[in-house]
């Protein structure tokens, strides 16, 4: 299973509740991805299959912020653990199989779409531990952040699903690193 690119749109809000503690709050639509590709063979036949996903979750993560300044320098360094809980609102499922033989080398691609709307992709519901580290420097009224995150999620995304992709359909989670961009003031 490999990674795939992602995408991550939101709006943040958060408070101090000491100099150097606090929390925030984000409501955000987060599209999530991954690839699944095998090569087999079967009687002489190399079977090539591959299938891509990418769903989009609607997600609230909700962190606690630990801001540590860097000496005299105008850097500001914050450590943001949380929680995260995602719902699917949308996606696809692309899968794409082609077989050649060998001896005759005949080739056949298979290509099949499937919309979240027209399967049980499983548990639409998803709840992640968030890992983040966060550096801001001032810019105008407000900071500049970099912010890297990773998202480990909790539950089982294949249960009660039509479409599986691992092997017998055992067990799948959102794993994702993100890395995001942002301005952030004060109101």
């Amino acid at each position: 299973i490999l990674s795939a690119d992602i995408s991550s749109f939101g709006i943040q809000y958060g408070e101090s509740f000491s100099e150097k503690m606090g929390w925030q709050i984000e409501l955000g639509l987060t599209q999530h991805g991954l690839r699944v590709e095998e090569t087999s063979n079967s009687g002489g036949v190399k079977i090539y299959s591959k299938a891509d996903a990418r769903v989009r979750y609607l997600e609230i993560p909700v962190c606690l912020t630990y801001k540590a300044p860097l000496g005299k320098s105008k850097i500001e360094v914050m450590a943001t653990p949380g929680i995260n809980f995602g719902y699917a609102v949308s996606g696809r499922i692309v899968a794409q199989g082609s077989g050649e033989n060998e001896t005759r080398m005949v080739w056949t691609k298979i290509v099949d779409q499937i919309s979240l709307a027209e399967t049980t992709f499983g548990n639409r519901l998803d709840i992640a531990l968030l890992l983040g580290a966060q550096a801001a420097y001032p810019i105008g009224p407000g900071k500049v952040f970099l912010e890297a995150r990773y998202h480990l999620g909790m539950l089982n995304l294949e249960r009660n699903a039509e479409f599986r992709f691992t092997e017998g359909g055992d067990k799948a989670f959102n794993r994702t690193m993100v890395w995001r961009v942002g301005y952030r003031y004060e109101l």
